[in-house]
């Protein structure tokens, strides 16, 4: 399961590549990266990962090792830019699970996975841009980079704003002004040469809708206070 949230948490915050508009931005692109995460202070081993992006389309491959239990984990998330569902896919068992973010909204231990469905691609630049302040200069895969840091009621973000491409170079999260999750690209392609399959769950594959198991949960799960 750590796994699982592991990719979703990921897959959120990916997802605030805009889409393109009058700035350079390419309407597909390749990432080469790698995701860090902390724990309670203490850095764990980063993620290697690639990120294609056609069209609004998203495929996030991840280097995710066997787990201890000899089980190979769900390393494979599809998602749409500014969808609801978010795919998982387990290649090495042919499995796909299917979340879709609202259901997580009345249980209390999924309150993180939230900020995912929050997250809209095409309104990046201009919110985020407008809402931030230029906090220094940095080169990241070899691009000239503008960062920008912005505090507010969702948290406190930094991010590596390339300046060619105007696409986050690299992202970070920070919990009491503490790193809690990053992301970095170490190699960029403007451009992605996968076919649309590579984009929807593959022939063959066990599909389980992880909505409905969350939604028929034991009634004694307590749902958040109402906000």
């Amino acid at each position: 399961m750590k796994s699982r949230i592991f990719a979703l948490g990921v897959a959120g915050a990916l997802t605030i590549f805009p889409a393109p508009s009058a700035l350079a931005i390419p309407s597909s692109f390749t990432a080469v990266g790698e995701a860090e995460t902390w724990n309670q202070g203490k850095a764990e081993r980063p993620v290697p990962n690639t990120l294609h992006y056609q069209g609004g389309r998203i495929r996030l491959e991840m280097a995710a090792p066997i787990n201890a239990e000899g089980v190979s984990p769900f390393n494979v998330v599809l998602a749409q830019e500014g969808g609801k569902v978010i795919t998982l896919l387990n290649p090495a068992e042919k499995q796909a699970m299917k979340l879709e973010m609202s259901s997580l909204n009345e249980f209390a231990e999924n309150r993180s996975l939230q900020k995912i469905s929050q997250f809209q691609i095409k309104d990046f630049t201009t919110t985020f841009v407008g809402q931030s302040k230029v906090v220094g200069q940095a080169a990241i895969a070899g691009e000239k980079c503008t960062i920008r840091e912005q505090k507010n009621k969702q948290g406190h973000f930094k991010v590596w704003l390339s300046n060619r491409y105007q696409l986050p170079f690299r992202f970070i999260y920070l919990e009491n002004d503490q790193p809690a999750f990053a992301w970095t690209v170490k190699k960029f392609t403007p451009a992605s040469n996968l076919g649309p399959s590579s984009f929807a769950i593959p022939p063959g594959y066990e599909t389980v809708d992880l909505s409905e198991m969350l939604n028929g949960l034991d009634d004694n799960v307590k749902p958040l206070p109402a906000r």
